[in-house]
């Protein structure tokens, strides 16, 4: 949300405890359906996994993580980690109620 769609959604302030949970405050302004219509909308884009890292981003996570390659760590997170097809259902399934 933050990287994609942070000034739509007029985001105040997120924190995460992931993978269990996120927090967020937006403007007052976005009202429940305007949040879902602008999630529904991003969707729909295409979407690159590794656009979903900060620059300089490299989550180290495994024991040898530091002995490998940043881009190859990157990847292996973007990749492997962020289960971006799953956001989507998960999105699409709000989306159903």
């Amino acid at each position: 949300m933050k990287l994609r769609c942070a000034k739509a959604l007029k985001l105040k302030g997120l924190n995460s405890s992931r993978p269990y949970f996120i927090q967020f405050s937006m403007a007052h302004e976005i009202g429940k359906d305007e949040f879902f219509d602008i999630l529904a909308e991003e969707i729909q884009k295409p979407l690159d996994p590794m656009e979903l890292l900060y620059p300089g981003e490299v989550p180290l996570f495994e024991k040898y993580d530091e002995y490998l390659p940043e881009e190859l760590i990157r990847k292996g997170f973007a990749y492997g980690v962020l289960d971006t097809e799953g956001m989507r259902e998960r999105i699409e399934g709000w989306l159903t109620l």
